[in-house]
């Protein structure tokens, strides 16, 4: 499969409607950020990033990953009345675990804030977020393993504008807590409008016939795995906070991370739109070694073409952006969009594929290793360097895992040759 018939399959899977979804998504996500930074002073947005990003990396663990388990086991189920069905049964266990996850942040929310105290009442307000993000993810994914994939891309780009336009008129008259009340009930009334109109759970007759403690075990594994490497993106936000607890330079590093953050949806639009056809093809190793092959040679002319553009114009996106008070800061940003091409060509794609093929406790086991790597990193790096050695750790430990997870899709493809001679 050359490249040019990778991009057809990819646009008749409907994969354009999803790009440009993910393109809207995160662009009016980007311009939410922008305003909220210039709407509050630097002090207001490092509190809000700081109780954001706890409850961040907490996030791949609503629902005790259970929506996880249902996008992969799900399009293995012959019948749509099984699909159903199974939907039925992530949606109502996973909203149960949900809650009892939001309390679990708020009874803990005096302890994590305890640095940080401004931060408390946003801590606890996101709590929330658990479970109205749960309920909306879940029933896109139901559409996603129904390959409609357009209805899919109609919803990420209603939710984004919406959020953007309440979020903006929110933080405008009432402060950070505006912002917060957007993430929150934009999802929740998108869901209940989605399940009153698509009558998802009529008709629901039949019973599951899966392993549930297999299924469980799945998505447990999964978040966790999630839930671990989100702590890179998230690590380096606490030991700023708690290091040098600084909300100043909390809300530049944030900010500066926001841009190459960001860019990470193109890479993630395309596993997104086809993680359902790679499950089906999970066993086929000429496939997985082609779609690699050519989605690594986009993504690198990709990254070149980010990094030049960086390299040249960074005081002036920086400026543009975010306002002159954050001027002379584009070696941060220079370092993020190093480590973002290294999250591009192998922590993306292969972090994925781990995940496609079942070797969940593995991508758990690296994510665990990165982790441990990550504090050790930030404690020291934060202490010598600042803001700038939280960067390095990130970029450096993007590149790492990301590897360790082509050599674990390495051995996978050569077990599959040994299984097939």
């Amino acid at each position: 499969m050359k490249v040019n018939q990778f991009i057809s399959d990819f646009l008749k899977r409907k994969g354009a409607y999803v790009f440009f979804a993910v393109i809207v998504s995160k662009l009016f996500s980007l311009l939410l950020s922008v305003v909220v930074i210039r709407l509050l002073t630097k002090e207001d947005y490092g509190n809000l990033m700081y109780a954001y990003t706890i409850i961040s990396f907490v996030m791949p663990f609503m629902g005790m990953g259970v929506f996880q388990s249902f996008i992969r086991y799900a399009p293995l189920q012959k019948f749509i009345y099984q699909r159903k069905a199974l939907f039925k049964y992530t949606f109502i266990g996973g909203v149960i675990a949900s809650v009892i996850l939001s309390l679990f942040i708020v009874l803990f929310a005096p302890l994590i804030s305890h640095k940080i105290p401004e931060s408390y009442w946003y801590i606890v307000s996101f709590s929330l977020l658990i479970v109205s993000l749960f309920i909306f993810e879940s029933i896109k994914n139901y559409f996603r393993i129904s390959f409609l994939n357009q209805v899919y891309a109609k919803l990420e780009i209603i939710h984004s504008i919406s959020v953007f336009i309440i979020g903006v008129s929110l933080t405008y008259f009432i402060g950070a807590f505006g912002f917060i009340i957007a993430l929150i009930i934009v999802p929740l009334i998108l869901s209940v409008y989605l399940l009153l109109k698509k009558k998802i759970f009529t008709g629901i007759v039949s019973k599951i016939d899966i392993p549930k403690k297999e299924y469980w075990y799945y998505g447990i594994y999964t978040s966790l795995g999630g839930l671990l490497s989100q702590l890179i993106f998230s690590i380096d936000i606490i030991g700023i906070g708690n290091l040098l607890n600084d909300a100043k330079l909390l809300a530049q590093y944030k900010a500066l991370s926001i841009i190459p953050f960001s860019l990470l949806f193109l890479p993630g639009a395309v596993i997104k739109t086809d993680f359902v056809k790679l499950v089906n093809e999970s066993k086929n190793r000429a496939y997985l070694i082609s779609y690699v092959k050519n989605f690594m040679i986009i993504f690198s002319g990709v990254s070149v073409l980010i990094l030049v553009t960086v390299y040249f114009l960074g005081d002036w996106i920086v400026v543009l952006l975010f306002g002159q008070q954050y001027m002379g800061t584009s070696d941060l940003l220079l370092v993020f969009t190093l480590g973002i091409i290294g999250a591009f060509l192998f922590r993306v794609p292969f972090g994925n594929i781990m995940v496609v093929i079942g070797k969940t406790k593995i991508n758990t086991l690296i994510s665990i290793l990165t982790l441990l790597a990550d504090v050790v990193l930030n404690y020291f790096w934060i202490q010598k360097w600042g803001i700038m050695g939280a960067a390095y750790a990130t970029s450096l430990l993007l590149w790492l895992s990301g590897i360790a997870t082509y050599i674990v899709f390495r051995l996978y493809i050569a077990k599959l040759s040994r299984n097939n001679s």
